[in-house]
This record gives C-alpha cells, sequence and structure tokens, in this order.
C-alpha cells in the first residue's frame, strides 16, 4: 500500500502568494491533489505550485495510488488577506516656465488586494494632496502632487514615495521629472531669503513686469560672517495707494527699521550692520506697478579668523610625536585637523605622530561662534628613522658579505684601526670604491671590476670575494 503525505513551503500565505506542495509520498505512482477542500481534483502531479485568490482557511488533500490500492492525507492552509499597493504612472513630466506657476501633476493609488491599504508619504519638497489616506478592497484615490518654482532655471527629478501596509510591497516610488525654463532667484515671494554675501532682489514680476495685488512676502537676506550688508536699489515704482517696502536690520520686523518706502522716488542706499537685512513688501487690492530692483553687497565681518599654528617640527622621524599647536586669531571655538595620513583631531593643540615614510599636507579648518571660517595647511615631511650607532666598546663581529657579489661588498670591523687593500689573482691592485657607514662599517663597490675572482685584505687577512653580474 503507498503512504501519502507531503510538506508546505508556507502555511499562512497572503492572497496570491505562491505555495509549493512537495509530495514525499512512498510508494506511490499516481497522485491527485484537491487544493480547496471541495472535492474535486485540481491537480494530479507530484509536486505542485497554487496561489490562493480568497483568504481563508483550506483543506488540501493529496491521495495517492498503486496497483495495490490508495491512501489520502489533508493538510491546512490558512490564506491571509492583505492589501495590494499599484501606483499608476510611476514616471511623470513637465516644464516650469514661469516663477508665478508650480507644476502640477497626478497619480493613482489603487488597493488591488482584499484588506484596507493604509498609506502616506514621505517627501517634504512636494505639496500633496491628500499626503495620506486608506483605500478599501477594489478601490482607488487619486493624488495630486504641486511643485513650486526653483531658485534656479535647469532639470529636476523630484522622487515621492508612498509607503504602505502592503506587506510585500511596502515602499513604491513615484517620479517627477522637471524643466525649469526662468530663474526665480531673488524674485519676493517665490524666494524667501539667501545666505549669498552679495546678489540681487526684485519684486515678484521680475525686471519686466509688475508685482500682483495682495502681496505679503519677506525676505531675509543672511550671510555667514558678514559685517555690514548695503543695498542699493537700480529701479523703484510702486503704487503709492497701499503699497509699501520695508528694511529692517535685523532678522524679522524686530529689528531696527532702515527704510520705509512707496511711490517711484529711487531710495537712497541703506546698510545693516547686524550683519542681517529682513526686507518686507505688502501690496494692496488696487494698482500695481513695475515695483523694484535691488542689489546687495556686504563686507567681512572683523571677526573673521585668521587660521595658523605652528608645529614642533616639520621634518620629524617616523613615530616620532610631533605637537601642533592652535595660534589661529578671532576666538575660534572649533577646530578641525586633518594630518593628511587618513587621520583627524578635533582637538585644539593636538599631538600627532606618523607611522610611514613621506611628506603630508596638514590641513586646520577653524570657525568660531560668528560661523565665520578660515582654512590653512602646512607640508610635513616624515623620514625614516637613523639607526642607532653601535656603542665604542662593542664593535660588531668581523663579516665580509655578500660573496659571490653583482657590485657590493659590505665589511664589518672589530676594530677601528684597520689596513685595506683589494688586488687580482695575480696580485695586481685594483681601484675600487669605499663607502663608511660608521667606524666599524664600510661598503666596498665592485660594480666598476670585471667579473671574476678578487681578495680583499683586512689588517693582512685575505678574504676571497666572487665578481658575477
Amino acid at each position: 500500500m503507498p503512504v501519502a503525505n507531503f510538506n508546505i513551503s508556507n502555511t499562512t500565505p497572503f492572497v496570491n502568494e505562491n505555495v509549493n506542495f512537495t509530495s514525499t509520498s512512498t510508494d506511490a505512482f499516481d497522485w491527485s491533489w484537491d487544493i480547496d477542500g471541495d472535492g474535486i481534483e485540481d491537480y494530479n502531479t507530484a509536486n505542485i505550485t497554487h496561489a490562493f485568490s480568497t483568504p481563508g482557511l483550506y483543506d488540501v488533500t493529496l491521495t495517492v495510488t498503486n496497483c495495490n490500492g490508495s491512501h489520502s492525507i489533508t493538510k491546512q492552509v490558512n490564506v491571509l488577506g492583505r492589501p495590494i499597493i499599484f501606483v499608476s504612472p510611476t514616471v511623470s513630466s513637465g516644464s516650469i516656465n514661469s516663477c508665478g506657476e508650480s507644476l502640477i501633476r497626478t497619480f493613482t493609488i489603487t488597493n488591488s488586494g482584499t484588506e484596507d491599504l493604509i498609506w502616506n508619504t514621505s517627501n517634504t519638497n512636494f505639496t500633496t494632496s491628500p499626503s495620506n489616506g486608506t483605500i478599501t478592497a477594489g478601490s482607488s484615490q487619486v493624488v495630486t502632487v504641486t511643485i513650486p518654482p526653483y531658485d534656479v532655471l535647469g532639470f529636476y527629478t523630484e522622487v515621492f514615495t508612498i509607503n504602505s501596509n502592503d506587506p510585500t510591497n511596502p515602499s513604491v516610488n513615484y517620479s517627477i521629472n522637471i524643466n525649469q525654463t526662468v530663474d526665480c532667484f531673488g524674485l519676493f515671494c517665490f524666494s524667501t531669503g539667501s545666505d549669498f554675501s552679495s546678489g540681487q532682489i526684485t519684486d515678484s514680476g521680475g525686471e519686466t513686469s509688475n508685482y500682483n495685488n495682495n502681496e505679503n512676502c519677506e525676505y531675509l537676506i543672511s550671510p555667514i560672517c558678514v559685517g555690514n550688508i548695503t543695498l542699493s536699489f537700480s529701479s523703484f515704482d510702486l503704487s503709492d495707494l497701499g503699497d509699501t517696502l520695508y528694511v529692517y536690520d535685523g532678522i524679522n520686523t524686530s529689528g531696527t527699521l532702515l527704510l520705509k518706502a512707496t511711490g517711484n522716488t529711487l531710495p537712497t542706499n541703506v546698510t545693516a550692520t547686524s550683519g542681517n537685512m529682513f526686507i518686507h513688501f505688502v501690496s494692496d487690492a488696487s494698482i500695481t506697478a513695475m515695483g523694484f530692483v535691488a542689489n546687495w553687497t556686504s563686507t567681512i565681518s572683523p571677526n573673521t579668523p585668521i587660521a595658523s599654528f605652528s608645529i614642533s617640527s616639520t621634518n620629524p622621524k617616523v613615530d616620532e610625536d610631533i605637537q601642533f599647536t592652535n595660534t589661529s586669531t578671532n576666538s575660534t571655538t572649533i577646530w578641525e585637523w586633518n594630518f593628511g595620513d587618513g587621520t583627524t583631531s578635533p582637538v585644539q593643540n593636538p599631538t600627532h605622530t606618523f607611522s610611514t615614510v613621506d611628506c603630508f599636507d596638514v590641513t586646520l579648518f577653524v570657525s568660531n561662534d560668528e560661523g565665520c571660517e578660515a582654512t590653512t595647511t602646512q607640508e610635513v615631511c616624515v623620514s625614516a628613522k637613523e639607526e642607532e650607532e653601535e656603542e665604542e666598546d662593542e664593535p660588531q663581529e668581523f663579516a665580509v658579505f655578500p660573496n659571490p657579489t653583482s657590485g657590493i661588498v659590505y665589511i664589518n670591523l672589530a676594530s677601528k684601526e684597520f689596513e685595506f687593500i683589494v688586488y687580482n689573482t695575480i696580485g695586481e691592485l685594483v681601484n675600487y670604491g669605499l663607502t663608511k657607514i660608521n667606524d666599524y662599517q664600510y661598503v666596498v663597490d665592485f660594480s666598476q671590476l670585471s667579473n671574476g675572482v678578487y681578495y680583499i685584505r683586512v689588517n693582512a687577512q685575505p678574504f676571497k670575494i666572487v665578481k658575477i653580474d
């Protein structure tokens, strides 16, 4: 008699998830699967793959037969419902051709599963409506995406991520490719500020168009580490019935009022000494005009640090402790050292050692509480450690090496006092190069001699040397 049995790859699958059923029956010639407990054969092979389309508890029965009879076994599969997210389209494109227009696109989120789909978005560059929601099984929701103009013309790509409770696809991306054909930097009501040390600012209509009615816009000029900011106007035309430009020395309207202007008289230059300039423009609901064009410049803060440092040795040996001392001016509070060998330090006056022979560019970056920054670099060249000279009362053991040689022979002496000659096999003295390493070691250069046998005599003791290439 056959014995039926089988394995299930997942007994708690989600709807539409493939499940593998593998027969482990013995003595079976034929297999009959009833996958949904309705008494009808669904498959007749030993091993099958099936995806359940509806959640629920299913009785899966395998019946096996041979010439001696049949045997059946039933196991259960609990199919779980789930939401299934589908986003269409996943990519779109568009153009921004005016600083007064935003790019608007829509996409659709569809739930093709059997449970509620709960979703939300995660991109702060977008304005979305809605930004989250719940979609019932078989339903859809349209999402509108609004992208305001960028400061600078160019090509941009924004990626919009939809997170959901779909267990097999928890995050889906929607992308928008944008071509902006105009610059909008420095336009009131489209840009809120700048940290540049100089630049231009105009009303919302730019240099060639009127501003709009009912505007109430602000612009903060706040460069890092500047002293004075000066604003100068090249054109000025506001309706004097209720349209006014205000300029303050500070980060908001609580600063000192430097200018309140309307009409078409070109204002004189104004200067903020706090390092920040706040500009506020309002227009009423009646007449508009060409507006204004202004440029700002700034001076470097007198508190800008001058980066500098001293080094205990710019030519140290390997593994020698080197002291680096910050000597920068103007109350630096942050120090960032880069020693050029892959190591750094935030300490004001660090000690450092170099482990390899090389030249390194050591850079110090400093800044102070005003955000003023400076950088300087010096070179440190590291050399090898000097070999310690042997004590005179402990001379080296006498030796001549290597032998044979292709050119260089080292001679270790047992005494500072010696007599030294080199001659060939017929007793003729030969020329050679002799270099002193220390009192007890010399180098003999045979590289200019022909190949053959030579003798080195040291203090009347001859040594045979073979010269080869």
